[in-house]
């Protein structure tokens, strides 16, 4: 009877290690990261559900070769003591039938120690199946998660949200779906203008600069004022369209633009 086996724990801790590296973590407003984001997490979940299933093919198979090994042992064990308690004499010399055994058991330590040493190789690998068999569990119901996350994009899609494009950072603050930005780094966009408005001085432009940012201001002014005299005129004018008509055209291209603009 062979008495050598060995079975190496790190085998068994290696996959523990890796299952437990096993995690996809469900965003809280998945819209905000556009599609690819989703899409990439459906298919390291299929990719995890896939590794979890050929882990548990192999776990399985080495399970059954144990097993077989295990049997294997265990009837050669058994044989042999058999085999002590009907030929050897010094066991026979036992009092009792408990005796004869136990005596048989301290010749056999080998072979018993082996018997032990394949049961609890069976033992750490059905222990790691189960792992892995919950692991997979877990790694399904993510699926289905997403499942639930994209049927619920498509009925935001359908209420008028669009895909973002934001990264995934953890410290930012969830923004909403089409919600631009209502700040800036000096303080909110309104009061940045205000206070633009507030600090010009025309005391510190020259005579010449002044002229011209004034005339640049009072321009819209002074083309409403030629469109209502251009309007004046009009109606003003005899029906034949003679007369005063010819006040229009002193007008100028921006003017007549103007003045066709208006709400009549």
């Amino acid at each position: 009877m062979a008495t050598d086996f060995s079975f190496d724990t790190a085998y068994i801790d290696g996959f523990y290690d890796e299952i437990s590296q096993m995690h996809i973590a469900l965003d809280d407003d998945p819209i905000r990261f556009g599609p690819k984001r989703v899409n990439g997490k459906v298919a390291a979940t299929k990719r995890l559900v896939s590794r979890c299933t050929e882990i548990e093919i192999s776990l399985s198979r080495d399970l059954t070769n144990l097993n077989r090994r295990l049997r294997a042992t265990t009837a050669d064990l058994e044989l042999a003591l058999q085999h002590l308690l009907t030929s050897d004499p010094e066991v026979r010399a036992g009092r009792s039938v408990k005796d004869r055994e136990a005596i048989a058991s301290m010749k056999l330590r080998d072979e018993t120690t082996l018997v032990r040493k394949v049961e609890q190789a069976c033992e750490e690998v059905k222990s790691a199946i189960t792992v892995v068999k919950t692991q997979k569990a877990d790694l399904k119901d993510t699926q289905g998660r997403l499942r639930d996350q994209i049927r619920l994009i498509g009925e935001e899609i359908a209420l008028g949200s669009m895909w973002g494009s934001a990264t995934p950072d953890q410290d930012a603050k969830p923004v909403r779906p089409n919600q631009g930005p209502m700040t800036s780094n000096s303080g909110s966009l309104v009061e940045q203008a205000v206070g633009d408005v507030d600090d010009f001085d025309l005391s510190d432009l020259d005579d010449e600069e002044s002229g011209d940012e004034i005339g640049s201001m009072i321009g819209g002014a002074a083309t409403d004022e030629k469109a209502d005299e251009a309007l004046d005129a009009l109606e003003s004018a005899p029906s034949n369209g003679a007369g005063k008509v010819d006040a229009v055209i002193g007008l100028n291209d921006d003017d007549l633009e103007g003045l066709l603009s208006e709400d009549w």
